[in-house]
């Protein structure tokens, strides 16, 4: 009664709500333990990001923090490189914006990050 078929293949859709909602919680977990471990430094990610917004504006200025987004590299190279002082490895191509490259945050290239990147390894294999 729950399965139904797409395209041929039986698709139990019970089941896969319910995977759903495993990974969902999984996910959220560890996003909260990637929060709490670096919050600090995070929090000094974000006043940067509120710092470079502010600096674009002439009159009104920005007062609340804007969010850290862990799925942005620009976020993630702030955090490693800015606020926890590790430098990367592994670059990514240069291009003329980006003469040494963009710090990589591929999935094979996390383990250069530490805690940060066994914590984003683990949030990455929770999709899968």
């Amino acid at each position: 009664v729950s399965q139904s078929r797409y395209a041929g293949i039986p698709v139990d859709r019970v089941g896969m709500a319910a995977y759903r909602e495993e990974v969902i919680k999984e996910v959220e977990g560890i996003e909260a333990e990637f929060f709490a471990e670096f919050e600090d430094a995070i929090l000094g990610v974000r006043q940067v990001l509120l710092d470079k917004a502010n600096a674009k504006r002439k009159k009104k200025m920005l007062t609340e923090l804007p969010r850290f987004n862990p799925g942005s590299g620009d976020h993630l190279e702030m955090l490693c490189v800015g606020q926890l002082g590790i430098e990367p490895k592994v670059r990514t191509k240069p291009t003329k914006r980006f003469p040494k490259g963009k710090a990589s945050f591929r999935a094979a290239d996390l383990h250069q990050w530490g805690k940060v990147g066994k914590l984003l390894a683990r949030e990455e294999s929770a999709y899968l």
